[in-house]
């Protein structure tokens, strides 16, 4: 035979004769009253008369009971009723269900109250909103789409999920979840990349002004080499002016150091990806536009 095990300490602010005695109808009846049993104050009553408000306002009235019963050779029982307005009848076992208020506090052991106010109510559970739902029900799974005919039958999926109808994540999703994983560690990555392109572009800026000093000689015009340093100053121009902007940028980001980014963000990572590789590239060029000089 399998030993009943009660977690007592799941029931903290409850007596033992309550958890050990009360039945599934009393405990099941006072849940569906959204009453937490878990953290919900049960007091014990000295006295109670037939005329008290509890009777009437919706609280829960537990009863004791504990007897000996001389029809099973003086078995000992204890049984735990619980009355509230709002039950058809008593709830416990079958024996008390008609029994009258009288009765009841005539009769018991013990009496306690388990009152129905906010402090004893389970806190409101968000409702559970399935993510694949696509609009009034419909889910974003993967349908059979026929033409006017009923001919040419395709499986097709709402544009930005799967087959099994979930979203599918935006690259600029994981960004900012990997941004706000760890902004010290994300931020500085960036600012050792800026540091090196800074570096990348002064160095370029002096290899293009040593080039020119020599080549651009008035006296003996070249095509090429003019159109070649006409290009790279317009790519030193564009590399710098995109590196500002990415300075712009990593400024904004820092603003984020204390919260969270979320999607009215997405911009901001999204620009500072663009104005870096921008920025990079208009570079590269100006490196290839040197070597013709």
């Amino acid at each position: 035979m399998v030993e009943k095990i009660v977690l007592k300490e799941s029931m903290q602010n409850l007596p033992d004769w309550f958890i050990k005695n009360a039945n599934k109808d009393v405990l099941n009846s006072i849940n569906r009253k959204g009453i937490d049993l878990h953290n919900c104050k049960f007091t014990v009553m000295s006295k109670m008369t037939n005329r008290a408000p509890e009777w009437n306002n919706g609280d829960v009235i537990i009863f004791y009971f504990e007897y000996d019963d001389s029809w099973s050779n003086g078995k000992h029982h204890e049984d735990v009723v619980a009355y509230s307005s709002s039950f058809s009848d008593n709830k416990g076992p079958r024996k008390y269900q008609d029994w009258s208020r009288k009765q009841l506090l005539d009769n018991a052991d013990k009496i306690a109250v388990i009152s129905v106010d906010e402090s004893n109510l389970k806190p409101d559970k968000d409702s559970y909103e399935d993510p694949r739902d696509l609009y009034s029900g419909e889910y974003g799974g993967q349908k059979k789409d026929t033409d006017y005919w009923g001919d040419d039958a395709e499986w097709e999926t709402p544009n930005g999920r799967d087959k099994s109808g979930y979203e599918i994540p935006t690259p600029e999703y994981w960004q900012i979840r990997l941004f706000n994983y760890n902004f010290k560690d994300t931020y500085n990555k960036y600012k050792v990349s800026l540091d090196d392109l800074y570096n990348r572009i002064e160095s370029a800026k002096d290899r293009l002004f040593d080039s020119i000093q020599n080549k651009y000689d008035i006296s003996n015009y070249n095509d090429v080499n003019s159109s070649a340093i006409s290009n790279a100053f317009s790519c030193l121009g564009s590399a710098c002016r995109y590196y500002t902007y990415v300075l712009e940028k990593l400024d904004k980001l820092k603003e984020y150091r204390d919260k969270s980014m979320d999607s009215n963000n997405e911009s901001d990572i999204e620009r500072f990806n663009s104005y870096y590789k921008w920025a990079v590239d208009y570079l590269e060029s100006l490196e290839k536009e040197i070597d013709k000089i």
